[in-house]
């Protein structure tokens, strides 16, 4: 139809180094234009035909690998990012300028047969809207997942994660359990199951080293910022053969 049309530029710079066997370095710089029309699907058909948003983003992160032990790893990550966009339409013009950085770090711990991933990560971002004074954003988590075989054969996800969020929109402090199990009766069959609650962030590019399931459930959910859910499912896995894979699976989200 017409005003569907939609079109990236993009450009990725990306470099690695080993300084030594034991760390590395990660450096990378993005750039995204895009233009579009109004590409929502509304149940009847209409559209705004003069709707049109541009969308102008820079992007630098900044990541590093330590090896502490062959059992333990600290990893970091420091993403910035300003963007601005621009909606316009028939009678009006919307503009929305962001900027902030998203700083992260974690330790992974591995051994048998406990696996232990522990982090914390403060998001901060300025917003402005129509050139009116801005928004400020801050927001700090801190997480730590275990992942147990009891006995060899089952996984087991237990997890617990804190966060904090403050804007002029929500002020809350969440405790965010996580449950999770993964049983492969068989090399055909196996079974999941998970019972967790997640809080929306406000990333600087929806990426994050935080844990993004839990048992195979989704918990990167992609909702209003700050948004709370509570999350149950059940699934069942199975592999017919090498070729063909299948499965059955629920979830209640509240």
């Amino acid at each position: 139809r017409d005003n569907n049309d939609l079109k990236n530029d993009l450009c990725n710079l990306f470099a690695q180094v080993a300084v030594t066997p034991d760390f590395s370095l990660q450096a990378e710089y993005r750039h995204r234009e895009t233009t579009s029309g109004d590409l929502r699907s509304q149940f009847d058909g209409s559209f705004f035909p003069s709707d049109r948003r541009n969308v102008n983003r820079d992007t630098a992160r900044v990541g590093a690998r330590y090896s502490l032990s062959p059992q333990t790893d600290l990893i970091a990550s420091v993403i910035y990012v300003d963007q601005d966009s621009i909606l316009q339409g028939l009678n009006y013009k919307l503009t929305k300028k962001t900027a902030g950085a998203q700083a992260e770090a974690q330790l992974l711990y591995k051994a048998e047969p406990f696996n232990l991933i522990t982090g914390l990560g403060a998001y901060s971002f300025d917003i402005n809207l129509n050139d009116l004074p801005g928004i400020k954003s801050t927001q700090q988590t801190v997480y730590s997942y275990g992942y147990i075989k009891i006995p060899d054969s089952v996984i087991w996800t237990v997890g617990l994660s804190y966060e904090s969020d403050e804007n002029e929109n929500v002020n809350f402090n969440k405790l965010n359990p996580k449950f999770g199990v993964q049983w492969p009766i068989n090399d055909q069959v196996s079974l999941r199951a998970a019972a967790f609650q997640a809080v929306k962030k406000r990333f600087a590019v929806e990426q994050t080293i935080e844990p993004t399931q839990v048992a195979g459930f989704n918990q990167l959910l992609d909702y209003v910022n700050g948004t709370v859910s509570k999350n149950y499912g059940a699934a069942l896995d199975v592999r017919f053969n090498k070729q063909l894979f299948g499965g059955l699976g629920t979830l209640r989200r509240d």
